[in-house]
């Protein structure tokens, strides 16, 4: 009966879907374990430092406190949701335009592992940031001015520092062993 099978064709058929199944799976498996081995590899640069704890409500500064304490340097974020508006660029009879941001908003020594890349000017390369934008200023995404059909370097008035009060923020500690 096997002989059979085997000279019919049936069996080369099911031998054949069972290797593919096997290399099919073993792909997508190293494919994974590679990604996955990326990604440890740039996490602490994604999260920009070390440990990330994160609450919806301020944190108590206990929690900095011990982890300057015991030797890490520690750095805050709030990250809300805001709408952009484009004040004065709105077409005749119509509305300025408008699009949803996320803000982020950090303290000194941020952030703790890499570093930021800003443009000076449209289409320029990226250079390593100095320090964070200082007060009264702000780096915003070449995605968002161009959505919002703003030219660069354009003088904002931010009226969004009150959203980050609500519970839609996103508060941050992190904290990395200090250089």
């Amino acid at each position: 009966m096997a002989r059979r099978d085997w000279v019919a064709g049936e069996l080369y058929l099911l031998l054949f879907a069972l290797v593919l199944a096997v290399a099919a799976l073993t792909s997508v498996g190293f494919m994974a374990d590679r990604m996955r081995l990326g990604l440890e590899r740039d996490a602490r640069q994604m999260i920009a430092s070390d440990v990330l704890l994160v609450a919806d409500q301020p944190f108590d500064a206990a929690f900095a406190q011990r982890a300057q304490a015991a030797g890490l340097a520690v750095a805050q974020t709030v990250t809300f949701p805001s709408m952009a508006t484009a004040n004065g660029k709105a077409p005749a009879g119509g509305d300025a335009p408008s699009q949803l941001a996320a803000l982020k908003a950090v303290s000194d020594g941020y952030p703790l592992r890499g570093k930021l890349k800003v443009a000076s000017a449209a289409g320029a390369p990226d250079a390593p940031a100095e320090g964070i934008p200082a007060p009264g200023t702000v780096w915003v995404d070449e995605a968002l001015l161009g959505a919002l059909g703003l030219p660069w370097a354009t003088p904002c008035n931010w009226a969004a520092a009150a959203s980050a009060s609500t519970a839609s923020s996103r508060r941050s500690l992190i904290a990395a062993p200090a250089s």
